[in-house]
């Protein structure tokens, strides 16, 4: 492993090698063949995938090779891995517990820094100090802005190596101790959970999740101001209805339309307005609702998942009131269609679970005929794998791959 990454420095650090990625390179053999297959034979798991990389079009100015759990992430862009990565100069590297920088860039733009470094702390809080791993930041030479710069960012725990002195003895044990970090941390994931998901829990506080329903509706009604799926100047009254015990869908397949091409912006464009209509339609419900049971207070305090996230499973932080009169937090997720009672829709693994987590306290609403001046709703109360038929309709695909040595 030393004598590659000894040959690999001198091929990177050559004036006149071609700065164009070329697959039957040296270069790149040593990056991204021959030396993860050698940590390959050093975590001996096959569980893990072990993938390298010199760049895309130009050579990059810091080549790496990932450990990835591919039920984290199957991509440095975003998630959770274990990596080496050389700095400019390639005259050292740093074993790194890595988060994928492009994931934070896409999602918070201006604060992709702030929030990386942000999650970066929560793990080294969390982390057990000794001297297996570094907490400082890690320096790659690279250039504010760049790249290489957001890896520095991202970097959670760190062991550096000088190329022209590391023992690859004490390399092979650091790559094992990291390997043995990185599986720690994914075993107190919470299920269902991808690690995406997981970073909006760490980031944000309750303070940051909510909003008071006063000022989501006021929101809500801003965004549809320009809407016109309700006569001008009209306005909903919501009906609630009972879940009913037979499907209105009868003969389904000659009664559907015709199946066409689906205009996926239009689709989703759509179907953000719909969900806004249901969730104004229902967070004026619970207040009048709590108001009419004389919970004036639990009503102000009505609260919307300020953020857009499928962390917390819910999109709604209500009260009710048991049959003593004891008042305990209700978990609301609304579901909205324009169409019938018992239209199909989409539930997420981490939904069913903490639905499940918290079913003496959660509740589907289920609002339906959404543009209509009197739309209607109905509440399923408890886990929704009690209330539902669940159907596996998605997947994951994960890159199927052979390699050639």
């Amino acid at each position: 492993m030393k004598n590659n990454i000894l040959l690999a420095q001198k091929l990177f650090q050559n004036p006149n090698k071609d700065l164009k990625v070329d697959s039957t390179s040296l270069l790149y053999d040593l990056i991204v063949r021959k030396l993860p297959s050698q940590i390959r034979d050093v975590i001996k798991n096959e569980d893990l995938r072990v993938k390298g990389s010199i760049g895309q079009g130009n050579i990059t100015t810091h080549p790496w090779i990932s450990i990835l759990n591919p039920e984290i992430t199957t991509t440095t862009q975003e998630g959770l891995y274990v990596v080496i990565l050389f700095n400019a100069s390639f005259t050292s590297f740093y074993l790194s517990l890595h988060q994928g920088i492009t994931y934070f860039e896409n999602k918070y733009k201006r604060r992709r820094y702030e929030f990386a470094k942000k999650v970066a702390n929560y793990f080294r809080e969390e982390i057990t100090k000794d001297e297996h791993y570094s907490f400082d930041e890690i320096n790659l030479e690279a250039q504010r802005g760049s790249l290489g710069y957001g890896y520095e960012q991202t970097n959670i725990v760190s062991k550096k190596f000088d190329i022209q002195d590391f023992s690859e003895k004490e390399l092979k044990k650091s790559i094992k101790q990291f390997v043995d970090l990185y599986d720690e941390i994914k075993a107190h994931m919470f299920p269902g959970k991808n690690y995406n998901e997981l970073v909006d829990s760490i980031l944000f506080t309750e303070e940051d999740v909510y909003i008071s329903a006063e000022e989501q509706i006021k929101k809500i009604e801003e965004v549809l101001k320009n809407e016109t799926r309700i006569p001008h100047g009209a306005k909903q009254k919501l009906i609630m209805m009972s879940a009913g015990k037979e499907r209105s869908k009868k003969y389904k397949k000659i009664s559907s339309p015709i199946i066409t091409k689906t205009d996926w912006i239009k689709k989703a464009k759509d179907d953000a307005i719909t969900g806004n209509i249901g969730e104004k339609l229902i967070l004026e419900y619970e207040i009048d609702r709590l108001t009419k049971l004389g919970l004036v207070d639990e009503a102000e305090k009505v609260k919307s998942v300020a953020i857009i996230s499928d962390a917390f499973g819910y999109d709604i932080l209500s009260f009710d009131q048991d049959e003593k009169g004891n008042i305990f937090e209700l978990y609301i997720e609304v579901k909205t269609t324009n169409s019938y009672k018992d239209t199909d829709f989409f539930v997420s693994q981490n939904e069913i679970n903490v639905s499940k987590k918290h079913q003496q306290n959660y509740a589907l609403y289920r609002v339906y005929d959404a543009d209509n001046i009197l739309p209607k709703f109905y509440i399923a109360k408890g886990a929704i794998e009690e209330n539902f038929f669940l159907d596996p309709v998605s997947f994951r695909a994960t890159y199927k791959y052979t390699l050639q040595n």
